[in-house]
Parts: structure tokens; C-alpha cells; sequence
């Protein structure tokens, strides 16, 4: 995994991250020494240039989600909102795709994210996107509100 994540070819990621996402729908849990490097391949898959890997690593975001700890599900969609909203490129269309990407991937973390881990990971997510709403850019507010809906909606007062 670690070599065809940063492998040249994207058609050599985007294999690797469809076999990856086989074996996980298969497990029931993924084991703790595993939790780690998965976490942090489908985070940098999902920064990758080529958009069919891009898409595959967020379908496999659910199910990731559900299968981890709730120490790396904190992790995860910590660096899914701050991805989002530290990430900057010159190239204003560029940067608006990816935010439009992690958008996406925290979407679907939020679906799939378990009652029981709402108060440790929503909480600090709803905190992080409610202070980038002080932005000066008006496309991150909007995605930002957003997400903070979806939270909110889903788990009400169990985040704070």
C-alpha cells in the first residue's frame, strides 16, 4: 500500500485503493496495527492529482469509518476539516475541486461516522469549521455551513 500510494502511475494507486476497499468490505474491523497506515494512505490518496483515485478513496472513507478506532476516526476527520480548510493553491478553480473533494469525504465521514464517536470527532470538526467561517472567502463559508448543517442535523446536541 505504502509503495503504490505514491507509485507514478495512477492507474497503479487507483488498483491499489480498489483492492484495498475489497479487502476492508470483508472484515468486520480493521486490526490496530493496520489502522495507522490506512488512515494516513486513504488521506493521501485522497490529495491525489488523478480524480478516479481521488473518488475511489472517499467511497472507501465509509467504510474505513466505520472499521477504526475512535482515537483514528477523530484523527481522520480532524485532518479531513483542516485539509479543507488549509489547503491553498494558486490556481483558484484547482483549489476549489479539492475543497470540493474533501467537501465530499467529510460528507460521507459525517454519514457513517458511529453515534458513539459523535461528541469526540463532531465536536472538534464543528469547532474547526465554525471558526473558518470568519473567513474572507465566501466559497469556504458556504461549504463550511454546509458541513456544519450535516453535523448538526445528524447529531444534534451530542456535538459541542
Amino acid at each position: 500500500l505504502e509503495k503504490a500510494r505514491t507509485h507514478h502511475d495512477p492507474d497503479i494507486r487507483f488498483m491499489a485503493i480498489r483492492e484495498l476497499t475489497k479487502i476492508l468490505d470483508g472484515m468486520g474491523c480493521i486490526d490496530n496495527s493496520m489502522q495507522v497506515p490506512i488512515r494516513s494512505s486513504l488521506l493521501h490518496m485522497l490529495k491525489d492529482k488523478n480524480s478516479d483515485v481521488q473518488t475511489t478513496a472517499v467511497r472507501l472513507l465509509g467504510s474505513v469509518v466505520r472499521k477504526i478506532d475512535k482515537d483514528q476516526v477523530r484523527e481522520l476527520v480532524s485532518n479531513l476539516v483542516k485539509s479543507l480548510v488549509e489547503e491553498k493553491t494558486k490556481d483558484k478553480k484547482l483549489q476549489q475541486l479539492q475543497r470540493e473533494q474533501f467537501q465530499t469525504a467529510i460528507k460521507k465521514s459525517v454519514k457513517e461516522l458511529r453515534r458513539e464517536d459523535a461528541r469526540e470527532s463532531g465536536g472538534p470538526m464543528v469547532s474547526y469549521l465554525s471558526k473558518a467561517l470568519t473567513s474572507r472567502d465566501v466559497n469556504l463559508q458556504l461549504i463550511c455551513m454546509d458541513l456544519l448543517n450535516d453535523i448538526v442535523s445528524r447529531f444534534g446536541k451530542e456535538v459541542k
